[in-house]
This record gives structure tokens, sequence and C-alpha cells, in this order.
């Protein structure tokens, strides 16, 4: 169970996973070595399970040109399917969804051509059953 401190020192590295222990310590009012020893914990546990970077051309939603649906046969098999597509460089995220299909993939904005190889590449995937690629026109707000 997560007391009020972990919750803070969670909050803290979701905002930016480099900050230093010691403004940590000095934010939640403990000790640089107590609060080594909570993240240390919070690791050990699961509740931070990796720290990642997010790159300024890849963490700005609206640099996406296309929305690609993924339609996977078994849901529960598809974590190697996921890590396929965390490897694909113009995926900017990918998200679960509800509904006749499985993950909404944001993609980069690029070419007809690039938005059609990842689109061919996808469907090949082991599990894929089905892919619909939805085209962002323009940026409303």
């Amino acid at each position: 169970m997560l007391d009020s401190i972990d919750e803070r020192i969670l909050c803290e590295l979701r905002g930016n996973s480099k900050v230093p222990v010691t403004t940590i310590a000095k934010i939640v009012g403990r000790s640089r070595t107590a609060v080594q020893a909570r993240i240390n914990q919070l690791e050990a546990s699961g509740k931070i399970k990796h720290y990642t970077i997010a790159e300024s051309d890849r963490a700005e939603a609206p640099e996406f040109g296309a929305i690609i649906l993924v339609t996977v046969d078994v849901i529960s098999r598809s974590g190697n399917l996921i890590n396929t597509i965390r490897q694909i460089s113009d995926v900017i995220s990918c998200h679960g969804i509800s509904g006749s299909s499985s993950y909404a993939l944001f993609i980069r904005r690029s070419g007809a051509d690039n938005l059609a190889k990842i689109s061919r590449r996808l469907y090949k995937l082991d599990g894929v059953t089905k892919t619909e690629t939805i085209i962002s026109l323009e940026k409303v707000f």
C-alpha cells in the first residue's frame, strides 16, 4: 500500500524521472537515503516498472499524421506484438482501446508511401487480423 510520501515521490518522478533524489528528499521532507530506499522499494514491488525518455518529436501529439487501428485475434497473447510495434520508429504511441479494434497506434506525420509500408508491416505481424488507417487532415485545437 502506498502512503502519501510514496505517492509524492511517484508524482515527482512522473514529471521528470531524472529529478535528483536530493531534490525529491527536500520536497517530501525526508533524507536522501530514506527517499532512495523508498524508490528502490517501489522498483522492487513493480510500482516503478521502468524509466523512459520522451523525445520531443515523439512526445507531441499534434505531430501525428495517422491513427492505425489494429485488431488482434487473442489480446492476451499480444505481448510479442506490442514489443515489435514498440520498435517501429514512426509509432508515437500505442493505446489499448475498447470496441472492435484492440489497439490504436498514433503514427508520426510522414508520406503516404511510408504510411502504406507501416500498415503492410503491421498486417503481417502474427496475431493481427485487421488494420484500419485514419489519416489526420488538420489539427482543430
